[in-house]
C-alpha cells in the first residue's frame, strides 16, 4: 500500500528534519558575539604614591594619609569632570581598608566602576601597599569579567596585562611600567613580548598599550611601536609643551620634588592605527588653597591633586567579533 503524501506527513517530515538537523553534533554553532564600534573616553592617571618627600621642605608626605585624602578630594573632583569609561591607573596605594585610594574614590566619582588591582610594591617603613590597574565605568560588567595579571619583568621593567571580557564590551590593555633608570635591552624584552601577546589577541581593535617611563628616561619611547600597526596618540600633537607634558615644574608637587628641571612626557598610550581619536587633553591641571591643612611645611603654596598631569583621550574603538 504506497503511503500517503498527505499534509500530516509532509509536517511530520519537515520536524524530523529540523530535529535532525538540531542533533547532528557537526551542525551546532557556538553563536558568534559581535562588539559594535563604541566610543570611549580613557582616563591615565597616577595616583602619586607619595614616596619621594619634598626636596627642600620640614615635613615629609611619605605614607602621611592626611595629606593624601586631602589630594583625593581632587582627584575625585577631576574624575567627576572627566567622566571617564576606563581608567587607567598607576600608584594606587593602600594602607587598611579605610585608607585606600580604592575605597575613597568608590564612594564618589568611581562609584559603580569595577575595579581590578594587581599589587606592584609592599613598603615597610609606612605599612602601604601600592597597586596598578584599571576601574571600569561601562554598566552591567561584574568583577568576574575584568582581570589583571603581571605578564613579565625584566630588570626595572614590568609589563601587565589587563582584560574586559563582557558579552557587550570587550578591551584589552597592555600595560608597560619603566621605573628609574633601566636597560634598553630589558625594554626590548618586554616590547617583544608585547608583540607576541597581541597576535594572540582574539580582538585586536580593542587593544590599548599604556606605558610609563621614569623623567630620565620617557624622551626616547615615543616610536617603540612605530612599525606596527599601533600609533602613540600624541605623535604630531606634541610641539607646544602645556599640551602633552605631563611632568611639569608647572605642578607644585612635581617641582616640589625636582625642581626647575625640563618637562617631559612620561605617561604614553598606543591604539590601533584604525582608532578613531576624537580629542586629547591634559588633566588633573588644577590647584587649590586648601582650608583644612597647612601646606607649608610641605614647601607648597596649593594642593595638587597629584604629581602629574593626567591624560584624558577620547575616540571610537572599532567593531569585532
Amino acid at each position: 500500500m504506497p503511503l500517503s503524501r498527505g499534509p500530516g506527513n509532509l509536517y511530520a517530515g519537515a520536524i524530523l528534519v529540523v530535529l535532525l538537523w538540531a542533533c547532528s553534533p557537526s551542525l551546532i554553532f557556538d553563536p558568534v558575539v559581535v562588539y559594535p564600534a563604541k566610543r570611549v573616553r580613557i582616563q591615565l592617571v597616577s595616583l602619586f604614591n607619595q614616596r619621594q618627600n619634598p626636596a627642600r621642605s620640614e615635613q615629609g608626605w611619605r605614607g602621611d594619609w592626611v595629606f593624601r585624602r586631602e589630594r583625593l578630594q581632587l582627584i575625585d573632583t577631576e574624575l567627576n569632570s572627566a567622566r571617564p569609561d576606563v581608567v587607567i591607573m598607576h600608584e594606587v596605594m593602600q594602607r587598611s581598608r579605610y585608607d585606600s585610594d580604592q575605597a575613597i574614590l568608590s564612594a564618589g566619582a568611581l562609584r559603580g566602576f569595577t575595579w581590578s588591582l594587581i599589587k606592584t610594591r609592599s613598603f615597610a617603613d609606612s605599612g602601604e601597599t601600592e597597586f596598578t590597574g584599571i576601574a571600569i565605568g561601562v554598566p552591567g560588567i561584574g568583577d568576574e569579567e575584568v582581570q589583571s595579571l603581571r605578564v613579565a619583568q625584566h630588570g626595572k621593567v614590568s609589563l601587565f596585562l589587563h582584560q574586559v571580557k563582557h558579552p557587550k564590551f570587550k578591551l584589552y590593555v597592555l600595560n608597560i611600567i619603566g621605573t628609574d633608570n633601566f636597560s634598553l635591552s630589558d625594554l626590548q624584552s618586554i616590547v617583544n613580548i608585547v608583540s607576541q601577546k597581541v597576535a594572540e589577541i582574539d580582538c585586536r581593535s580593542r587593544t590599548l598599550i599604556a606605558g610609563h617611563f621614569s623623567q630620565a628616561t620617557s624622551t626616547r619611547f615615543g616610536n617603540l611601536f612605530a612599525d606596527s600597526r599601533f600609533r602613540e596618540v600624541f605623535k604630531g600633537l606634541c610641539n607646544v609643551e602645556n599640551e602633552c607634558f605631563n611632568s611639569s615644574p608647572r605642578n607644585g608637587i612635581f617641582l616640589a620634588i625636582n625642581g626647575e628641571i625640563e618637562p617631559a612626557k612620561t605617561d604614553y598610550l598606543w591604539t590601533e592605527r584604525d582608532f578613531e581619536l576624537l580629542s586629547v587633553q591634559l588633566n588633573f591641571i588644577n590647584s587649590l588653597r586648601s582650608q583644612t591643612i597647612s601646606l607649608s611645611p610641605y614647601h607648597l603654596d596649593e594642593l595638587w591633586p597629584t604629581e602629574r598631569f593626567g591624560l584624558m583621550i577620547e575616540g571610537r574603538l572599532l567593531g569585532c567579533q
